[in-house]
Order: structure tokens, then C-alpha cells, then sequence
């Protein structure tokens, strides 16, 4: 009874105010008062959900994302996937359970690139209460104030270098390297690429006092060339922004990544998280040729990392 009081109630419940906030029937107001709705159902259920049983999806990998400045997002997505029954485990914990053999089906992997502050000030609470852990990707320099990300006229707060060092001692939250000034590696020559890449290595270790071993490129964006640079500086893993499932056949040097932004509604979500959007847009790959010069790296045979493992 109280799985099908989640599924039937408050998951349904949630699916038709996303429908209406998406039609413009419901607004924010409304939806707040939903979200906290579905929160205090949750707190009511989590505990007899636990005693009776109830099925469990699978476990979920958090992976990031821009542009949601607000707790309702992250507070709803948290729960959306309580409630659709996933784990939720780290990163590299996920990479450790391929490795020695253990089933990570249905396994989705969230993290959060850049290092903004709103992390620590809006999502941090809302991991914390849930149990999530998550990880944060960060371009060494802009951390330092020597760079600065070139696409904003009034860049948002960041994380300082004492936030940086106390929140991965937290635990919640894991710093992994993201360049040092967040350029296009398909731009660079040889020696900078290498520098950017085994440069944030270094800086960051330095400043945590433990190995850093994943690496995310910046705008996803590399080559076979910057894979290598990846590699040889020690990285065990490294994400992309391309969409689509991660298999143990996948090279875990360039894993695939699903966005989920501010413009998302909770249909959409629904409907990353269940593979409807991995597979890329058609153009997308001529597009970002044309735009940014990529070109799709040779496979691996290496053994990879898998995010969610259901079929698509």
C-alpha cells in the first residue's frame, strides 16, 4: 500500500502539475506548494516504504548541471527519483563496482560543472537530507580568480578555494578537474592542452591532499590527441556532455553525459531519466564540427564506467 500510495499518488501527482506548469495553468506558487506537498509525503512514506519492502529501481549516479539557481528544482528532481526508486552513489564508487564485476544496472551518474557557488548555498542542503553525494568539477584557474569564464558579461558567484577544500572533506561533495581556464582543447596546440589538462590536475590535488581522478572536458569537447593527454596524466575517469547510455564496453576516458537544465520541465526529466533523449539530435554532430572543429575520438576498448544500463 504505501508503494502504490508513491506511484498512484504522489509521483502521479507531480507528473500532472509538470503537465500544467509546462501549459501555463499552474505557476511557481502553485508548484512550491506542491513540491512541499510531495515532501511531507515522502517523510510520512520513506519509512514504511523502507518496512514493507518496496521495489527499488536500481542506483543513480548524480550528474550536473547548469542554470537552476533555485532550491525548487533540485528539491523536486531529489524527490522525483526517490520516488521512481533509485540509489543514488558517487561517481568514482560507481567506476569501483563495474571494475570488480557488480551489476550497476539502471545506474545514472549526477555531477555539477564549474564550481558556482549556489551549489554549496542551494543544492548542498537539499543532497544532505536526501543522502545523495554528487560530484563538482572545477577549472582550477577560475577557482583561483586568474581566469574567468568567457561566455558571461556578469559571471555568478563562484566557490573560493577554503569552500572548495572544506565541502570535499564534507563528503556530500567530490572535486574533480575541469582545465584550468576552461578553454576549447580542440583549439589549443599540443603543449597547452597537456598543460590544462595535467595543470588542474596538479592544482587541485595540491589544494585537496588526495588523488583527483576524474577529469570532465570542458563543454565536452576533445580529441583522440586530449583523451591521451587525459590519460597520461592519470586520470581514471572523464566525462563528456555527449548523451546516451554508458555500457562496460564504454571507454571510461569519455563517458556520456544527460543534461538537465533550468528549462527542463518535470516531463522532461521524467523522460531524460527513463533514456528517452539518448540518443544525439541528428545534426548535432554536424553542428558542433562546424562550431567548435570536434571530431568524434576512436573508440576504446577499455573497460568503462556504466551510468544507466536500461535499454534504449
Amino acid at each position: 500500500m504505501p508503494y502504490k500510495v508513491l506511484t498512484e499518488a504522489l509521483v502521479e501527482g507531480m507528473r500532472i502539475v509538470g503537465e500544467d506548469f509546462r501549459d501555463g495553468i499552474l505557476f511557481v506558487p502553485e508548484v512550491l506548494l506542491s513540491a512541499n506537498a510531495m515532501k511531507a509525503g515522502m517523510f510520512i512514506l520513506r519509512p514504511l516504504l523502507a518496512a514493507t519492502g518496496a521495489p527499488k529501481q536500481g542506483k543513480m549516479v548524480i550528474g550536473t548541471v547548469k542554470g537552476d539557481i533555485h532550491d525548487i528544482g533540485k528539491n523536486l528532481v531529489g524527490m522525483m527519483m526517490e520516488g521512481a526508486g533509485f540509489d543514488v552513489i558517487d561517481l568514482c564508487e560507481a567506476a569501483d563496482l563495474l571494475l570488480a564485476g557488480h551489476s550497476v544496472e539502471r545506474t545514472i551518474a549526477l555531477n555539477f560543472d564549474d564550481g558556482y557557488r549556489d551549489v554549496a548555498e542551494n543544492a548542498l542542503p537539499v543532497l544532505e537530507r536526501l543522502g545523495f553525494p554528487a560530484t563538482v568539477f572545477v577549472a582550477t584557474g577560475v577557482t583561483d580568480r586568474t581566469a574567468s569564464f568567457g561566455w558571461y558579461r556578469r559571471q555568478p558567484p563562484l566557490l573560493t578555494w577554503e569552500d572548495v577544500v572544506a565541502l570535499d572533506r564534507g563528503g556530500t561533495l567530490r572535486f574533480g578537474a575541469h582545465t584550468i581556464t576552461h578553454p576549447n582543447l580542440l583549439s589549443l596546440q599540443d603543449e597547452s592542452a597537456r598543460h590544462e589538462i595535467a595543470g588542474s590536475k596538479l592544482a587541485l590535488e595540491a589544494k585537496l591532499g588526495r588523488e583527483v581522478e576524474a577529469f570532465c572536458y570542458p563543454a565536452g569537447l576533445f580529441s583522440e590527441r586530449d583523451r591521451g593527454f587525459v590519460a597520461d596524466a592519470g586520470f581514471r575517469l572523464a566525462v563528456s556532455c555527449e548523451p546516451g547510455v554508458n555500457r562496460p564496453w564504454t571507454d571510461p576516458l569519455a563517458l556520456h553525459r544527460r543534461q538537465i537544465d533550468a528549462r527542463d520541465s518535470l516531463l522532461d526529466f521524467r523522460a531524460k531519466l527513463g533514456g528517452g533523449h539518448d540518443s544525439p539530435l541528428p545534426l548535432r554532430g554536424a553542428y558542433r564540427r562546424l562550431r567548435y572543429g570536434e571530431r568524434k575520438p576512436k573508440a576504446s576498448r577499455r573497460p568503462a564506467m556504466s551510468g544507466r544500463a536500461s535499454p534504449t
